[in-house]
């Protein structure tokens, strides 16, 4: 398995918004991605800061 394809594995399976009863699956899940999208993306510019 890729760095990629288990990243992608880890995605795919995380659930925060998932069963909340104010919304479908659907855009629980969207929710659920973009929440990761934010956190990888501060990730990404802490790691940069860090390298300089």
């Amino acid at each position: 398995m890729s760095a990629e394809s288990n990243a992608y594995s880890h995605a795919e399976s995380f659930r925060w918004w998932v069963g909340n009863p104010e919304m479908g699956d659907e855009e629980a899940h969207l929710h659920d991605l973009l929440a990761l999208h934010k956190a990888t993306v501060e990730l990404i510019r802490q790691q940069r800061a860090l390298l300089g």
